[in-house]
């Protein structure tokens, strides 16, 4: 019997050992977990988790990152408390996040570790709604390539036409990720333009601009159109809150630079349509159509060659040199460039010849050799002289005459003595008075000066005032958010150390351009701005600073 009870003492000292230890692990696992407020949902359906620990913590000891594999995740709230109940004290922090899963089925809520303990994961059964839409039925992109085979220099234009279906009113953190390029260059063509329309009834916010597509090299290579990437908040079919996470899958185009031919001849000018023109027009402004023409010398004669080319950029344009005969003075413009509606470039040169000498003048053509990328050939677009016929006329340089000195007259009249009597102190007396009006005059004239720039001064302040305040208000009316931001900031430099209210202004130009931006017409409302500025420049005048006057109210 002593045995026995000497037996079973170490066994149930190895039971409550055990015990212990299941208790305090128990205890260890419960002190932080995860719950939710739903485990069954439909996709993009918002349900809360909840991750708490009864240990001190901050907002930053939980990472999410593991969550948005399979959820949308939104930005998490924090908030940690302490009770004392009869002498005992406890802590209490936690996490409260919606979260919105983008896939149907069985998802998995993972562990998270706070401290150096993990919650347990939870599956969630999310199902199908049909009334969810689609990607398409709230945002379209469609993008052309003007030309997907290109030589290098020669560039096309990708024409981008973004439509947004939906009210942005509940759009959440639109964005656009601008079109790429591998292996070319890319850059604006256009400004963008934005514009509603009304498609099959539905009024659509239309974004539209284009970007040119430049070879530098041969080789296989890609451009990929814009990404739209945004969240939406509507009600699903049992009246729940739903977030539909939008991102567009973007269109790849292939492009192909082919090597440029090892037997082309003259400057390297690429291009699948080219024209040049030229035209003549005499000192009277009457245009000569014939290949000859009758002048003198000192007449002007203007020529202006036209150069239009597709697929080529100002940079990538050829100068045009000409030769001419040491009879002509020529004078040179600078060739004026300009962006046609179809995307060609128009090249205009104007030339000033002036004939210096009589005789025969032969005027030179133009040959200009190019590269057809369509037909894959190398073409050569020529342009005529001119032959003049130049009689004696007015000399190009005028001589100026030097003036001859007066001629000295042939004998001179004999000189007469003259006798001056003492006129005593009245022309001391006379010259005194001169210089006294003398001087009384030079200080009414700076008097008058000094009193007549003062208001001038002020004048014009006022009106550069005026003219910043009416340009802050065009900004506004035509919603244009970069000069905005540029005319406000322009005004806050005006009014140094007021750190509050230039805080308070740029939160609402921030909020003008959150607008702006995601065409939410109904809340553009400027007039907290207005007010803003208006407090500020009063403000400043209080406190002794730099004044100006009050921006006018809309």
């Amino acid at each position: 019997m002593v045995s026995i009870k000497k037996q079973t003492k170490p066994v149930m000292m190895s039971i409550l050992v055990m015990l212990a230890g299941l208790l305090i692990s128990l205890t260890s696992y419960a002190s932080t977990y995860a719950t939710v407020s739903k485990n069954k949902v439909t996709k993009n359906e918002l349900f809360r988790l909840q991750i708490i620990t009864d240990k001190k913590a901050s907002s930053d000891d939980l990472n999410l990152d593991s969550l948005r594999k399979d959820f949308y995740v939104d930005r998490p709230s924090f908030g940690t408390s302490v009770n004392i109940i009869n002498g005992d004290r406890s802590v209490r922090s936690q996490w409260d996040v919606s979260i919105a899963a983008t896939r149907s089925g069985i998802i998995t809520i993972p562990s998270f570790t706070v401290g150096n303990e993990k919650t347990q994961p939870i599956a969630i059964q999310v199902g199908n709604d049909p009334t969810l839409p689609g990607d398409d039925e709230i945002v379209e992109i469609h993008s052309t390539l003007g030309k997907s085979t290109l030589y290098p220099n020669e560039s096309t234009l990708l024409h981008v036409r973004l439509m947004l279906k939906a009210d942005t009113r509940h759009m959440q953190n639109p964005q656009i990720q601008p079109p790429s390029a591998q292996g070319v260059t890319l850059e604006a063509a256009s400004q963008p333009d934005q514009h509603r329309e009304i498609i099959n009834g539905l009024a659509v916010t239309v974004l539209e601009q284009s970007f040119r597509i430049t070879a530098t090299k041969a080789g296989d290579f890609s451009v990929t159109e814009p990404v739209f990437t945004g969240t939406m908040l509507f009600n699903g079919m049992r009246g729940q809150t739903k977030v539909h996470a939008i991102k567009t899958t973007p269109k790849v185009f292939p492009v192909t630079v082919l090597p440029k031919p090892e037997n082309y001849q003259g400057v390297w000018l690429p291009t699948s349509s080219l024209s040049l023109k030229q035209s003549w027009v005499d000192g009277k402004g009457k245009p000569i159509s014939s290949a000859s023409a009758a002048m003198k010398v000192g007449d002007s004669l203007t020529r202006t060659i036209q150069l239009q080319v597709s697929g080529l950029g100002q940079e990538r344009i050829p100068d045009i040199q000409i030769s001419y005969p040491d009879s002509l003075r020529v004078y040179k413009e600078k060739p004026d460039y300009k962006t046609l509606d179809n995307g060609d470039t128009l090249m205009t040169l104007k030339q000033v010849l002036i004939p210096n000498q009589a005789g025969h003048i032969e005027i030179p053509g133009i040959s200009l050799n190019w590269w057809d990328s369509v037909n894959k050939k190398q073409k050569k677009s020529m342009l005529t002289g001119l032959n003049l016929d130049v009689a004696p006329g007015k000399p190009v340089e005028t001589m100026m005459s030097v003036p001859q000195a007066p001629a000295a007259p042939a004998t001179a009249p004999p000189a007469k003595e003259i006798k001056v009597k003492d006129a005593g102190y009245w022309p001391y007396l006379a010259a005194g008075f001169a210089l006294l009006w003398l001087v009384t005059f030079i200080l009414l004239v700076v008097v008058y000066r000094e009193r007549s720039n003062t208001p001038k001064a002020t004048a014009e302040n006022t009106e550069t005032k005026k003219a910043e305040h009416s340009s802050l208000k065009q900004a506004i009316k035509q919603k244009d958010g970069i000069r905005i931001q540029q005319l406000v900031n322009q005004h806050l430099t005006q009014f140094p150390g007021e750190e509050n209210l230039h805080e308070e202004i740029q939160h609402e130009v921030n909020r003008l351009q959150s607008v702006i931006y995601s065409s939410a017409q109904d809340d553009y409302d400027p007039k907290p701005l207005m007010k803003l500025l208006a407090q500020l420049e009063k403000q400043a005048k209080k406190s002794g600073k730099k004044q100006t006057e009050t921006l006018p109210q809309l």
